[in-house]
């Protein structure tokens, strides 16, 4: 059986490839760490503001509140009604695909999911517990309005209006 010998340097430039080998097995695996940690696309670190505004309209006496003028606007042609209560304004910053939650009046809740946002409007996914659900295109600063069911001797209405 035949033996060789290595001379000393060799030996040492082994031991200097097997611990530059490892330097960088660790640097790429930290660099791993860094790059799994980040969002995983532009999309996901695109934020949109939602105001929601919970407001009631009925048949009895109390004017038009002066803050839901944009709401009154849309709503004047296409219903009657003596008055317009706003009862709740929330503002919710949200990322695509989080889920804002908010309670109504009436116990139900509603419930807010941006699912896109790109150069023509946020598509959000919009669902009221027992009464609206579904997938709405909106452009920036535009509103959205739909009824939420009955509230003692009105209606609740909401309006959403998107902001980026």
């Amino acid at each position: 059986m035949l033996r060789w010998k290595l001379p000393r340097e060799e030996v040492e430039v082994t031991w200097c490839e097997r611990l530059r080998r490892s330097v960088l097995v660790m640097l790429l695996m930290s660099m791993l760490v860094v790059v799994a940690s980040r969002p995983a696309s532009a999309e996901e670190e695109k934020r949109i503001e939602v105001t929601l505004m919970v407001s009631r309209i009925s048949d009895g006496p109390g004017g038009i509140d002066p803050r839901a003028g944009r709401l009154h606007q849309k709503l004047k042609s296409q219903f009657r009604y003596e008055s317009l209560n706003v009862l709740q304004i929330h503002s919710l910053t949200l990322r695509i695909d989080q889920v804002g939650t908010e309670l109504l009046p009436n116990g139900k809740k509603v419930r807010i999911r941006p699912l896109q946002l790109d150069d023509e409007g946020a598509l959000l996914a919009v669902d009221v517990e027992g009464a609206v659900r579904g997938d709405y295109k909106l452009r920036n600063g535009h509103l959205l309005v739909f009824g939420a069911g009955q509230d003692g001797d009105g209606k609740l209405v909401i309006s959403l209006e998107p902001h980026w």
